[in-house]
């Protein structure tokens, strides 16, 4: 499941978004993710604050006012898509995931890395993400998603993130990385309608192994990029 939409928001708060400087890499909500055992977390504190340290972190050049409006703007677009996606999926109470990331330039993901989410609480998962500055995520609308997500499952067994070295230690294989992701987008080209999505244009997908989860990637990051995340769960 792909629900698209909109997020309505006026020009004052855009700009004041777009004015954020990003010169770190910073996401405030990743120590509050996951408890001691590194188990999936749901976050219950105070959204404006993390959100306005995140702000003040990114950049020394973000001046307080700019940290306090975004931070504003930010802390109602997460509580409003806390009760729309709760609505969505008739919740009364859930477990919640946040992500925001202000992220600097990279060549990391210049090739695109196809994947699904593995699920976080339960196999009732939803997730919401939208890009707010910076190029958006990259979405497949497969034809047969199940058909393609077997293709990619077998790809991936074939050529698997982490091989074992001469030390018997478990070692990231970018060989593997390249060859998986060289099979795979001639699938996605053939089955499946590649949507990336521009700011303020916000997806809620399926997580999760199964023949529904939404198939994308992160988007080439050639410049300063705000990405926002959310994931409900019982």
């Amino acid at each position: 499941m792909v629900k698209l939409f909109h997020i309505d928001v006026n020009d004052e708060m855009k700009k004041i978004i777009e004015s954020i400087q990003i010169d770190r890499n910073i996401d405030p909500f990743r120590t509050y993710q996951h408890d001691s055992d590194r188990k999936w977390k749901s976050f219950d504190g105070d959204l404006y604050s993390v959100i306005f340290d995140g702000i003040k972190n990114a950049s020394d050049n973000n001046s307080s006012s700019t940290c306090d409006y975004g931070a504003q703007i930010l802390t109602k677009l997460l509580n409003n898509m806390v009760i729309k996606m709760k609505t969505h999926m008739n919740l009364d109470e859930c477990k919640k995931l946040f992500w925001l990331r202000f992220e600097t330039p990279t060549t990391e993901f210049d090739i695109p890395r196809w994947h699904t989410d593995g699920f976080y609480f339960s196999s009732k998962d939803e997730k919401f993400v939208v890009s707010l500055k910076g190029n958006g995520t990259m979405i497949a609308k497969c034809e047969n998603n199940s058909h393609t997500l077997q293709q990619m499952k077998a790809i991936h067994n074939e050529y698997p993130d982490y091989t074992i070295d001469s030390n018997n230690k478990y070692v990231h294989s970018q060989v593997n990385y390249d060859k998986r992701n060289e099979l795979v987008a001639p699938i996605l080209d053939k089955e499946c309608e590649i949507i990336q999505l521009c700011n303020w244009k916000g997806v809620i997908y399926n997580v999760g192994n199964n023949e529904n989860a939404c198939i994308h990637s992160e988007p080439k990051k050639d410049a300063p990029r705000i990405f926002v995340g959310l994931v409900l769960g019982v």
